[in-house]
């Protein structure tokens, strides 16, 4: 039961410092993940329901079991948005295969500039339950919330 709890606690950290990268990248013109354009407004879609998806099982919402306040929203366009206390970060998506690429946005506060984050997670799909392994490979559990 505590190999549990110090997995999840592990995973928590791994999640917390991703996002920390996310949240302070910062673009230049020299860096290939650093885009001029500006972000789509991912809080202005409207989430597809899962039945109008058969396609795309994983569009819609989840929450995530261990962190409060941690929801990912994906789109059927392949744009999303993460949200964790209260910090919304749009995302785009592409799946391909059992591995899910998500590129995190972040809108620079001193100019129109957009950088990204990309990164890269195997990922399952078991009904209403989405584990997204981080890089270590721990399992992030999410439960569908719409």
């Amino acid at each position: 039961m505590q190999s549990k709890f110090f997995k999840r606690a592990a995973m928590l950290l791994t999640i917390a410092v991703l996002l920390l990268t996310a949240l302070t990248a910062c673009g230049n013109e020299n860096d290939p993940h650093t885009v001029s354009s500006a972000v789509p407004t991912a809080a202005s879609e409207t989430a597809v329901s899962s039945e109008a998806s058969a396609n795309h099982s994983i569009v819609g919402q989840w929450k995530a079991e261990l962190v409060e306040e941690s929801i990912y929203t994906f789109y059927a366009n392949g744009t999303g948005q993460y949200f964790l206390k209260g910090t919304v970060i749009p995302l785009t998506y592409s799946i391909r295969n059992n591995r899910i690429t998500i590129h995190y946005q972040k809108q620079s506060e001193e100019t129109t500039e957009t950088s990204v984050t990309t990164q890269d997670y195997e990922y399952e799909l078991n009904g209403k339950i989405l584990n997204i392994k981080d890089p270590f490979g721990m399992d992030n559990f999410y439960d569908k919330i719409d």
